[in-house]
């Protein structure tokens, strides 16, 4: 059976499921939201680290990216789950 059927509204024969993919990214946009805070937290020492070889101090989330591409020099260096919400975000 496809997915989208089951995520489809019940009154046009869907079960009203939650879509995964949408709800596992929007967790990872929420996640930026919680990162990109002034608020100081121990949680945020090792994403700093890992996105550092980017841009600092979160500026990647501040920027008006207009495409992955333009900052593809330092993707390499990051990991899959960095560069998921890097992607979703721009």
């Amino acid at each position: 059976m496809k997915r989208k059927p089951l995520i489809g509204d019940k009154l046009k024969g869907g079960l009203n499921m939650i879509d995964i993919e949408s709800y596992i990214i929007s967790i990872k946009l929420k996640w930026v939201k919680s990162l990109i805070s002034t608020q100081k937290a121990n949680w945020k020492i090792i994403p700093s680290y890992m996105l550092q070889k980017l841009r600092k101090d979160f500026l990647i989330f501040h920027m008006n990216i207009d495409s992955i591409k333009s900052i593809s020099s330092g993707l390499d260096e990051v990991s899959a789950f960095y560069k998921d919400i890097i992607t979703f975000w721009v």
